[in-house]
């Protein structure tokens, strides 16, 4: 915060955001807390509800859903 960088537009703060959720919820998985990537897929989807390309992230936690039932 102390840098003068320009705001990011929404398309690469919504790219960022995706690539930072699918690295800790890969690590989440490897750790078997599904719980909490979960979680975290849900929250990004909130963030990123009008982003086209979360699709993939929506599949990821679909699957997760479909392994508790």
């Amino acid at each position: 915060n102390d840098r003068d960088d320009p705001p990011l537009d929404k398309k690469t703060r919504s790219e960022r955001l995706l690539r930072i959720t699918y690295a800790f919820g890969d690590l989440f998985l490897k750790l078997n807390n599904t719980e909490q990537a979960r979680q975290l897929y849900r929250q990004t989807l909130e963030i990123l509800y009008d982003y086209r390309d979360a699709e993939p992230l929506r599949d990821r936690l679909r699957m997760l859903e479909e392994t508790i039932d």
